[in-house]
């Protein structure tokens, strides 16, 4: 694993796996089509190891902390898939669990942080520190089947945590925290999915969320000052892959971005802040 400088290349840090002290053994590929607990079709990584994007919580420790999912072999039939966490100078931390897509992490507002990912059951499931930098509890589920890919993790304005997930009907589905500190019920947005769902927040913290409709076009949806949520909106283009948004440090302005059918990256920001009205995609 390296950790790359974003503007030279230059590798910051590099961590070995394979040896001590973590001792992680990838699966062979020989062994990858065979294991009871992979299935088949995975033959195409040599060997098979990390197997999602790394995400980071640049907050956590003085070089932040790395978040990633792993497939580790523990013998001649066995192998496990699960995240790991480790940080610039890394400990890792095995997290158990059996996921089958990359993990998300949310923040909770004490500073906890908070993993949800898609398991082998094709339900959402999570975990979470039990304190600040501490060690973290055992998963649990939380229902509902997603066909595939990640679960969207945001936060409301006085903190409390939200998911977003494209369910088995292709709509927007969404679960958040509770002002007790537990979790509602599942709540259909209805709308078509496809892909993966962005969140981010206004500057005012009302959240506004992102994806690719059944058009292709980029669709939106945001919370109103009550805290429910308005109609959804079109934001136009031809996504040929999902839209990413995030907030403008200095604006507070929200910006989305596809890459479009020409293979170009298409960028669209909102003309005033906590504003609906767009640019268009430019």
């Amino acid at each position: 694993m390296y950790a790359l400088n974003a503007t030279t290349g230059a590798t910051l840090w590099s961590v070995a796996l394979a040896q001590a002290p973590y001792n992680l053994v990838a699966v062979p590929k020989a062994n990858v089509d065979h294991a009871a607990s992979i299935g088949s079709g995975c033959g195409n990584i040599d060997p098979l190891g990390i197997t999602g994007t790394p995400v980071i919580d640049p907050a956590l420790g003085s070089a932040g902390t790395l978040f990633a999912v792993a497939e580790t072999w523990h013998g001649s039939t066995e192998s496990t898939t699960a995240p790991h966490t480790w940080a610039a100078t890394p400990t890792l931390q095995p997290l158990g669990g059996f996921l089958i897509d990359d993990a998300n992490v949310g923040a909770n507002a004490d500073g906890r942080l908070e993993l949800f990912a898609r398991g082998s059951d094709g339900a959402v499931w999570t975990t979470y520190q039990t304190s600040p930098s501490g060690s973290w509890a055992t998963w649990q589920t939380f229902g509902r089947f997603i066909p595939h890919g990640l679960v969207g993790a945001g936060a409301n304005a006085d903190g409390r945590m939200e998911i977003y997930m494209r369910g088995d009907d292709g709509a927007v589905w969404t679960k958040y925290q509770t002002a007790r500190g537990d979790w509602s019920n599942w709540l259909s947005f209805g709308g078509i999915v496809i892909g993966n769902i962005s969140v981010s927040n206004n500057q005012d913290g009302r959240q506004q969320i992102f994806f690719r409709g059944s058009d292709s076009a980029v669709w939106t949806k945001a919370q109103v000052p009550s805290g429910d949520w308005n109609d959804y909106q079109s934001l136009g283009g031809t996504a040929s892959h999902d839209p990413a948004s995030g907030a403008n440090p200095s604006t507070g302005k929200i910006d989305d971005f596809l890459v479009g059918n020409d293979a170009n990256i298409w960028q669209q920001y909102q003309v005033t802040t906590n504003g609906p009205s767009t640019t268009g995609h430019q």
